[in-house]
């Protein structure tokens, strides 16, 4: 399967001031080979930091990386990576990015960062982040962090990240 060479599309996110733009050469998905950026289809979303992340996701979830990270929920979920870290939410709270943050909203969806990552789904999600990368689901399924990892999800969701995420992430 290939994405269209030289793709270029500029969409509506969370506000009329929020954008989602991307471009991308050709990308072969059958071997991973990619060339430049991302495509955003309505049903799942291929993504790259540097040509490297595909993540298929049947409910229109989008993430683009390039020096910056772009987070779009087709329910206005934005988080934008510069710098700094900004994370904006259509009920109206904006985090912006210091030492460490900490994200909190009624669905029990958490998300703290100092020199580790803890994220939880109503307390059933949780990421370690130190050197390393472990993901632990309430299925029961724990998966180390290498130099590139495989997740199978039962809701669809697929996660290939080839390469470790360097200088972008501490």
């Amino acid at each position: 399967m290939y994405i269209d060479q030289d793709f270029r599309e500029t969409r509506p996110l969370a506000g009329p001031d929020v954008t989602y733009q991307e471009s991308h050469r050709l990308v072969d998905l059958g071997e991973l080979d990619y060339l430049w950026m991302v495509s955003y289809r309505k049903s799942r979303l291929i993504v790259s930091r540097t040509t490297r992340l595909v993540i298929p996701w049947t409910s229109g979830f989008a993430i683009t990386w390039t020096t910056r990270l772009v987070i779009s929920w087709t329910s206005g979920f934005v988080i934008s990576w510069t710098s700094g870290f900004v994370i904006s939410w259509t009920a109206g709270f904006i985090i912006p990015w210091t030492a460490g943050f900490l994200i909190l909203w009624t669905s029990g969806f958490a998300i703290n960062w100092t020199t580790r990552l803890i994220v939880s789904r109503t307390t059933r999600f949780v990421i370690p982040w130190t050197s390393g990368f472990v993901i632990s689901w309430a299925s029961g399924f724990v998966i180390p962090w290498t130099s590139g990892f495989v997740i199978p999800w039962t809701a669809g969701f697929v996660l290939i990240w080839l390469i470790r995420i360097i200088g972008g992430i501490p």
